[in-house]
């Protein structure tokens, strides 16, 4: 609508977005205090096992260093991959690039592509309920709910993008 106000389908996506992130939150504190705390005991995998089985024609994979995930980490970890990879092959990626960086208190995983980018605009509504692309068939959902679900976990998703170009 113009003078920047959400059009009743985006509100209504909203307070249903909202729902459902309140509902994954709460999921997730039961999931919590339901399980006893066994990741400390159980085997963990290595960041390069897991990002290997990502590995195509067009998935590429830079040097990994030696890091070991619980199961909840490789969960996490995969549920964004699968995300991240499906969207730069929607937005015609060829090619798609992993990347790993360790730094004090922080993992950095980079997804990089050749696709069509991103312009300000949709760059600014990254990971909000109204980044959908009608000419993908997207409602932008994907990301939207994918980032609600790091938060809670505190982790970040970010997004730079060039039109024309690619997004990492």
């Amino acid at each position: 609508k113009e003078g920047g106000e959400p059009s009743e389908s985006t509100a209504i996506i909203s307070k249903e977005s909202q729902y459902l992130v309140d509902l994954l939150y709460q999921l997730t504190e039961t999931f919590h205090e339901v399980l006893p705390d066994k990741e400390q005991d159980e085997p963990k995998e290595s960041l390069e096992n897991i990002l290997r089985t990502y590995v195509t024609d067009q998935v590429h994979l830079n040097e990994v260093p030696n890091v070991l995930l619980t199961s909840s980490e490789k969960a996490l970890l995969m549920m964004t991959l699968n995300s991240l990879i499906k969207n730069s092959l929607q937005y015609e990626a060829t090619q798609i690039q992993l990347s790993c960086y360790i730094q004090p208190e922080e993992y950095r995983i980079i997804v990089s592509d050749n696709g069509v980018g991103m312009n300000k605009k949709q760059l600014q509504l990254y990971g909000t309920a109204a980044s959908g692309n009608s000419l993908r068939n997207s409602t932008g959902l994907g990301v939207f709910f994918l980032k609600q679900i790091l938060d809670i976990f505190d982790w970040t998703i970010t997004a730079q993008s060039e039109e024309g170009v690619g997004t990492r």
